[in-house]
């Protein structure tokens, strides 16, 4: 597929909860196909001196067409499932990233508060 054609929405969102949880979500669907692409959700805990983060992230990995005896075509679409767990002291560093990272790359405007 051309990227020239893609044709997506894209929604996400970061919620405080209380003044340490918040929940995170993310959903981009495909407008021409008529299905998810990826989501993701997520809580978070911080406080001043640690984070906690546990995210579920699903993506797409493959979609194909089958073509049945009829002569009917039916898709069929893969999906890749992620779960990160990353704990942070702060001021010590953390144990893992990919959260924090996965969360900036997918969320516009996402960015831990210190």
């Amino acid at each position: 597929m051309d990227t020239s054609d893609l044709s997506q929405a894209d929604a996400s969102v970061v919620l405080p909860v209380t003044d340490r949880w918040s929940f995170i979500a993310r959903y981009r669907y495909d407008v021409e196909q008529h299905h998810s692409i990826d989501d993701l959700v997520g809580l978070s805990y911080e406080d001043c001196c640690w984070a906690a983060r546990i995210i579920y992230q699903r993506s797409l990995d493959d979609e194909f067409v089958e073509t049945d005896g009829m002569g009917q075509q039916n898709t069929f679409v893969e999906w890749d499932h992620l779960f990160i767990l990353e704990f942070q002291l702060k001021g010590l560093g953390s144990l893992g990233n990919k959260a924090r990272s996965l969360l900036e790359e997918t969320i516009l405007g996402y960015e831990d508060i210190d």
